[in-house]
């Protein structure tokens, strides 16, 4: 997910306060907001964050040629953690930010323009090593990142500039609707992703162990936002976040090294913690059964070039071994029943476009994964 220029986008005002253990403050320096984001900033070490942390949101574009970031007026953090935040949007995204429908949520190359806009953004915290009040966007070949992202949002901003047909959302040419039956509406939203929801039920399909399928909630703008530092990126996000403040340059990719099946093992013989359900290297394949990746390791030739993650084992692990007795599942377990998806999503899925296996953890469609917008 790279981009390609800087924009100091002075319209867009970040007003920020605090309330309980910290504050983040700032000023919009404009009368009127469109609207707010608010959440809490979380730390398992505050005592060693940086004073010169910062807020600030990204916008992700597309050009005819590469894909690009830019960045929005930061605010610095302030008080302690965990800190609650409020953020105020006095305008709408930049033009250049803006995409069309059919490239963030199409679900094949061919489907054509929808003349609907969107624009996506990233709420980022950073360290402003240089202190000039901005995320400062690198070009391709830089020695060194001038800022260091420290946590990315668990919600993207989503924009969209006019009303989305209903038609158009459940569509199975479109991977846009929220496994709740949610859609995007006009204005400002946020979409939570969902890597790995799992449920029962005859929905699921008879005499198996459920279903889980991968997709989002669209959610209004007075939804509770999280920004957790130090935690690793959320599955929407670069799986090195550095790489938002990064110009132009190619996206990054993950890829398996061995072309032996993958060992089956009983869950009893998973060595170490079980991972969480939003941990990119899960995929749920049912209420009984995930599949993981490990031993991965990621070459990275310097700041905002190609970086590729090799993982040189995959496992599946089960509840139900073959020759052994079923078991329940254990504390930590990720592949946790939920209630069903709405009806109308099933229905989409059901058209026959779509697989338990398909989507991601973020934006899904085709258009989406060519743009570095998938899950990483």
């Amino acid at each position: 997910m790279l981009s390609m220029s800087c924009h100091h986008l002075s319209a867009l005002g970040l007003a920020l306060y605090g309330v309980g253990c910290g504050s983040l403050s700032g000023d919009t320096g404009s009368p009127s907001t469109l609207t707010n984001i608010h959440g809490t900033v979380t730390s398992d070490a505050p005592s060693t964050l940086p004073s010169s942390l910062a807020t600030a949101i990204v916008w992700f574009g597309i050009s005819a040629d590469h894909t690009f970031h830019e960045s929005a007026d930061s605010v610095p953090v302030s008080g302690g953690f965990p800190a609650s935040f409020e953020i105020g949007l006095t305008t709408i995204p930049p033009a250049s930010a803006m995409i069309d429908f059919s490239t963030v949520f199409g679900t094949s190359p061919d489907v054509g323009a929808t003349g609907v806009h969107v624009a996506l953004g990233f709420v980022v915290a950073y360290d402003d090593r240089n202190g000039n009040g901005r995320l400062d966007i690198v070009d391709p070949g830089a020695s060194q990142y001038t800022d260091e992202v420290e946590g990315v949002a668990d919600r993207l901003i989503f924009y969209v500039d006019q009303s989305v047909p209903t038609s158009l959302v459940t569509s199975p040419r479109f991977a846009a609707l929220g496994i709740d039956g949610s859609m995007p509406q006009k204005g400002y939203n946020l979409m939570l992703p969902d890597s790995n929801y799992c449920y029962a039920g005859a929905d699921a399909g008879a005499g198996s162990a459920g279903a889980c399928v991968r997709g989002y909630v669209w959610e209004p703008m007075d939804t509770p936002v999280s920004l957790s530092l130090g935690k690793g990126s959320p599955v929407f996000a670069p799986q090195d976040p550095q790489q938002l403040m990064c110009s132009t340059g190619p996206n990054s990719g993950t890829t398996f090294s061995s072309s032996s099946l993958p060992p089956t093992i009983s869950v009893l013989d998973f060595s170490g913690m079980l991972p969480s359900a939003n941990d990119p290297n899960v995929h749920c394949d049912d209420l009984d059964n995930f599949e993981y990746l490990s031993s991965c390791t990621t070459n990275v030739a310097a700041p905002c070039q190609q970086e590729n993650t090799v993982c040189a084992q995959q496992t599946i692990v089960t509840l139900d071994p073959v020759g052994g007795s079923p078991m329940a599942p254990p504390a930590g377990w990720p592949c946790v029943a939920q209630p069903p998806p709405s009806s109308v999503f099933l229905s989409w899925l059901a058209a026959g476009q779509h697989s338990s296996s398909g989507g991601g953890g973020g934006p899904v469609g085709s258009g989406a994964a060519d743009a570095g917008l998938s899950s990483n």
